[in-house]
């Protein structure tokens, strides 16, 4: 299937809207003192509650940069998102993001069935469309499938990032230019020398995309798709579609809520509150910095469990959309 919209009604439709290889480190716990009044709790949260002490094990989903690399690419974005978007001021199109999709399975299995990646891809276009709640914003991707493939190969199956053979994987399956995305279903193993962890998926930034080439992309472990119903630790309540959400923001140029902690720039992103700490509950009215604004529990960018994710902010949604412009949308 190829894409309804052309890559340059994408441009102006993105325009229009302007203006860690991964370690061990696990993000730090808020402690009591730092938690903060509870004043609400939702019946979702409260349902996926038995599911936060997964996210204490959580390994990092994306490469580490330092704060002054941040600050460039901060810069970067802000000039070309500046000088390019006054061009497409009056666009108001969607725009289709293409979609290749890579189940790899081992030899003794060939991994999800079609229909939970079905079920994946309309969670996807659900979130991006504000369709999980009325408080997100919408935005203007639209993701639409372009390919889909199986393939066993059982070294693939497990690859960890960065490991010779996710590389390998992605040189010899990555589809598309820099603005198709490139979604690999598998199940990663660990090393034993990082220690416990769980690993729901990673992603490319779109900064990276000229060193990183044919290796652009997303891994999702196939447990965190729609209808697992894993039992296995660290997967509970993270298996309803919400980590390619996550990892979509990423390669769109988010970062986590919960970046740079107790300060005015954190993420980036204006009208997402400062967070000392990623989110191990579902209790929203968290406060661990001083700055204003509770926690943004709710927030896909954050690390709470599915049922708690659901909003994007205005501020990430043109987050998104400059960083596509300046790093991924075609340059004719």
């Amino acid at each position: 299937m190829t894409s309804s919209v052309p890559a340059s009604s994408l441009l102006v439709a993105l325009s229009s809207l302007a203006l860690v290889v991964l370690g061990p480190v696990v993000p730090a716990q808020a402690s009591p003192a730092q938690a903060g009044p509870v004043q609400a709790l939702s019946e979702a949260c409260r349902a996926a509650g038995p599911a936060a002490e997964a996210t204490r094990g959580r390994v990092p989903d994306t490469s580490a940069f330092t704060r002054e690399e941040l600050r460039d690419v901060d810069q970067e974005i802000r000039r070309t998102d500046g000088s390019r978007a006054a061009t497409y001021r009056q666009a108001r199109t969607s725009g289709v993001i293409d979609v290749h999709i890579h189940v790899i399975g081992s030899k003794a299995a060939r991994g999800p069935k079609r229909t939970r990646v079905d079920r994946q891809m309309s969670v996807l276009t659900e979130a991006y469309a504000a369709g999980q709640s009325p408080l997100s914003a919408v935005a203007p991707f639209t993701f639409q499938e372009a390919s889909f493939e199986r393939v066993r190969n059982s070294s693939w199956h497990r690859a960890r990032p960065g490991s010779s053979a996710d590389r390998e994987m992605r040189q010899e399956l990555h589809r598309g230019g820099r603005d198709a995305l490139n979604v690999y279903v598998l199940a990663p193993r660990l090393p034993r020398s990082v220690g416990p962890g769980t690993l729901l998926g990673w992603s490319t930034l779109p900064w990276q995309v000229h060193g990183k080439g044919v290796q652009d992309g997303i891994s999702v472990h196939k447990a965190t798709l729609p209808g697992s119903g894993s039992s296995q630790p660290g997967f509970v309540g993270f298996d309803s579609g919400d980590t390619l959400v996550h990892e979509s923001g990423h390669w769109l140029g988010l970062l986590h809520t919960f970046e740079g902690g107790c300060t005015a720039e954190n993420d980036f992103v204006e009208d997402t509150p400062a967070q000392a700490t990623a989110s191990v509950t579902c209790v929203v009215g968290t406060d661990t910095c001083e700055l204003p604004g509770e926690d943004p529990v709710r927030n896909f960018m954050d690390y709470a469990p599915d049922d708690c994710m659901d909003m994007f902010t205005a501020g990430q949604v043109e987050r998104m959309a400059a960083s596509f412009v300046t790093y991924r949308a075609p340059t004719t």
